[in-house]
């Protein structure tokens, strides 16, 4: 592969860091080095050679998951290392706020103490909202491709 050609690549990663894949950009590449690439010819493969691909990858065909409960979905939004972080920053902010709140004399103070695991909180469950949302629809969008 040529240097203009080694460009061509796209680095593609999931919003929570959990995939990072190189894929080559087709469309940019010059035709011979696609079809260097595929090892094909412009007349396509042979019986052979398709026969031989068949064995060795399968049919053309996505995959067959068991598909995830709405709860399995809305639960992998909190498996993120960072979310994981988050959750912990509000654990210690809970228990620093009850100490506090048990040294404050005013009960006034009580809800002031909790403000930073509330926001932290707050945004944790935004978070996994979104996520939840995007994840379904991605799904929806699945079984609809696989109606095709």
């Amino acid at each position: 592969m040529d240097a203009r050609a080694s460009q061509q690549y796209l680095l593609i990663v999931k919003y929570n860091f959990d995939l990072v894949l190189l894929s080559p950009q087709w469309h940019a590449i010059e035709e011979e080095e696609v079809i260097r690439s595929l090892e094909s010819s412009l007349k396509g493969l042979t019986a052979e050679e398709a026969k031989q691909r068949l064995t060795e990858f399968g049919y053309n065909e996505l995959k067959k998951y068991k598909k995830a409960s709405l709860l399995q979905i809305f639960l992998d939004q909190f498996k993120n290392f960072f979310v994981l972080m988050l959750i912990g920053a509000i654990m210690i902010s809970v228990i620093i706020g009850f100490y506090e709140s048990q040294a404050a004399a005013d009960p006034r103070l009580v809800l002031e103490t909790y403000t930073d695991a509330l926001a932290i909180g707050a945004i944790v469950a935004l978070n996994a909202v979104i996520g939840f949302v995007q994840e379904y629809r991605s799904e929806k969008a699945m079984e609809a491709m696989e109606k095709l």
